[in-house]
């Protein structure tokens, strides 16, 4: 055994090389061909984050106006809740 603080891989493997096209490819242009070749996904994961952004906006606004706009607003308690 050598005295080597680190495992020394078999020899004889295959070295891979990156062309330069993979090697220069920002990030931008990895997510730009991504998402042309799965428009699909795209659209759908967009589609409900605007649904979900629309109802979270909608449940919150009716919520905080009702209670603000009326002054007679009353909490319903269920009597099983009631010591």
């Amino acid at each position: 055994m050598s005295n080597q603080p680190y495992p020394v891989p078999p020899s004889g493997g295959v070295p891979v090389q990156l062309t330069p096209s993979t090697s220069q490819s920002s990030l931008w242009d990895r997510i730009s061909t991504w998402a042309s070749e799965n428009k699909v996904v795209v659209y759908t994961v967009a589609g409900v984050a605007i649904v979900v952004t629309g109802a979270g906006v909608a449940y919150y606004l009716t919520g905080s106006v009702s209670r603000i706009k009326d002054p007679y607003f009353i909490t319903i308690v269920h009597a099983d809740s009631l010591p």
